[in-house]
């Protein structure tokens, strides 16, 4: 019996399925590496990584036979996250089950949608609040649910309860590494056009952008733009080089370059390293200079 499973559901490119990238979910990774600190026992499934289908999803949730299931998705696996939501829910009544993610985030409601699948919703960043619903949850605490910032949930009348927007986190260097040893690191690749053949991962080192476009989702979720230090970034570089074999980085943040003078500083410790190391990064055309 696995005491917390945190799932990320299947996704699909499509007809772009061959050279479409294959990233750890690191959201749920950080989640992971917060509720391992705690003393929890658990376990991540990766079904993107693994492709499992939902009927192989179905048996492995079976086999970890887990108390609490807490689940990512996007809009595009939105649908099949709560199919993966009600089967756990048919294979074991008493599961209870979370799911947080930029869909919900954005529209914390359609998780209810069907009565007696989702019994929390996270909203925006949950490193702070999945320490304090599990606390309520477990009894380790008298914080009473509607003081718990950024879920939602059903009251005993079935009445949706939203509590108050819970602040993000504003130093990320207080958070975790993302739990990489939960992961098959070995499944992971870049897109078709920039793979390399070279063992890949992806990692955040920013949350946030301070451009505000319309059609992009962080800037409904982030407040605003906030960075890891070059000295945490490259810890990470290192763990990921040294034990996962890792030559090839994609650095997934919305906009990597914001702070150039961060940029170089990250670029010459990799320099100064002897890395052999390949990355890149997603990044503003007109925010980019010659150096």
């Amino acid at each position: 019996m696995t005491e917390i499973l945190c799932v990320a559901p299947p996704f699909s490119y499509g007809r772009l399925g061959a050279i479409g990238p294959k990233c750890p979910n690191l959201g749920l990774g950080v989640i992971a590496a917060v509720i391992e600190k705690l003393g929890y026992d658990v376990k991540i499934l990766d079904c993107f990584g693994l492709e499992l289908t939902e009927a192989e999803v179905a048996k492995e949730i079976e086999r970890h036979s887990p108390k609490l299931v807490l689940l990512g998705a996007v809009t595009a696996n939105f649908k099949i996250a709560t199919s993966i939501l009600k089967k756990a829910k048919e294979s074991n009544p008493s599961v209870i089950n979370i799911i947080g993610g930029p869909h919900v985030t954005v529209n914390p409601d359609s998780a209810f949608k069907e009565e007696g699948i989702v019994d929390y919703v996270v909203i925006n960043e949950a490193e702070e609040t999945i320490v304090e619903l599990l606390d309520c949850i477990y009894k380790k605490s008298a914080i009473p649910l509607s003081e718990i910032k950024g879920i939602m949930y059903l009251d005993s009348s079935k009445n949706k309860v939203r509590t108050a927007e819970r602040p993000v986190v504003k130093n990320l260097d207080t958070l975790p590494m993302p739990a990489y040893h939960l992961f098959p690191m070995e499944k992971y690749h870049s897109n078709g056009w920039l793979n390399l053949g070279r063992k890949f991962t992806t990692m955040v080192t920013s949350r946030g952008c301070p451009f505000k476009c319309n059609f992009c989702q962080s800037s409904i979720q982030a407040k605003y733009w906030r960075q890891r230090s070059p000295d945490k970034v490259f810890e990470e570089i290192k763990l990921l080089y040294d034990k996962y074999g890792v030559r090839h980085i994609y650095f997934q943040d919305d906009e990597f370059a914001v702070n150039h003078k961060r940029v170089i500083e990250l670029c010459d410790k990799i320099k100064e390293a002897k890395l052999d190391l390949a990355w890149e990064c997603l990044a503003r055309v007109n925010h980019m200079d010659d150096e």
